[in-house]
């Protein structure tokens, strides 16, 4: 018999392998899903990347053309200044 495995031993939710909350600079979630986000899209621009301790991916920042901004988990090969769309038409327009 081994050792068991890392993502079984950080299930039981021991001290060692609990998720650092009080370090979390920023609630990634997706926005509400509105009006604007069902008939087409929206689209945003990544302004900043945040390395969140309490998150194993980059963490981006978002502003949306209406003013809003928020916090996505960055995919691989983002930039800064590339375009996103969200929404049921939408697509991420890298380049």
């Amino acid at each position: 018999m081994g050792k068991r495995l890392k993502q079984q031993r950080r299930g039981k939710g021991t001290p060692r392998y609990r998720a650092p909350s009080h370090r979390a600079k920023c609630k990634v979630a997706f926005r509400v899903y509105d009006d604007e986000e069902k008939a087409g899209f929206l689209r945003g621009e990544v302004i900043d990347f945040i390395d969140d301790p309490f998150h194993n991916a980059l963490v981006m920042k978002v502003k949306y053309d209406n003013g809003e901004q928020g916090y996505l988990l960055a995919p691989e090969g983002i930039a800064l200044h590339d375009m996103i769309e969200v929404g049921v038409q939408g697509r991420l327009c890298l380049g």
